[in-house]
């Protein structure tokens, strides 16, 4: 689970320029930008770094509500077929998972 947050936000961290940048590319006026490159450069050097990043920390709150219900109905559907899922490995870190429909 923790493994997972992390790499959403490891994600979510490399996607976000390219999300501004598709953002500014689909809503800019006629010749505002020649190309990718030049938006990254006229980006880069009018807003700096951090305009990169507008949107992060609403994209990664906007994730929470999703990732939540998205186990609970994962959950629910193994319930509900009678499947349990248990770690049998000695250490408790997943040698081996099994499933049985008890």
């Amino acid at each position: 689970m923790v493994v997972g947050r992390g790499t959403n936000r490891l994600l979510f961290l490399f996607l976000s320029p390219r999300q501004v940048m598709k953002t500014r590319m689909a809503l800019r006026k006629t010749g505002q930008y020649a190309g990718v490159g030049d938006c990254v450069k006229k980006i880069w050097r009018n807003e700096g770094l951090i305009a990169f990043y507008k949107g992060y920390i609403p994209n990664i709150l906007g994730i929470i509500p999703y990732a939540g219900i998205d186990l609970a109905i994962y959950e629910v559907g193994l319930w509900r077929c009678g499947i349990t899922l248990r770690v049998t490995g000695p250490s408790g870190c997943g040698d081996s998972i099994g499933g049985s429909a008890e």
